[in-house]
């Protein structure tokens, strides 16, 4: 997190994709806080990968599928 947080700093029109193999919604929260783009499982597809890198790019947020079931079973079951 502290990677996107300088990149971002430094240069802010940058988009910085996660690609990491943890699914834990705090880490996924911090790294939107630090100014990530997107959040991807490294069980991505090359294909959903690519995707991913275009739509970051082109100024979507990206998260991958479990991670956004993730966040939203941790919003709608709370403790």
């Amino acid at each position: 997190m502290e990677a996107t947080k300088q990149i971002k700093a430094s240069v802010p029109q940058t988009r910085v994709l996660i690609l990491t193999a943890y699914d834990n919604p705090e880490f996924v929260t911090a790294a939107i806080e630090a100014g990530a783009a997107g959040y991807l499982l490294k069980n991505v597809r090359r294909k959903e990968l690519t995707t991913a890198i275009r739509s970051a790019n082109e100024g979507e947020s990206v998260l991958h599928p479990s991670v956004a079931k993730a966040i939203f079973c941790s919003v709608a079951h709370p403790g």
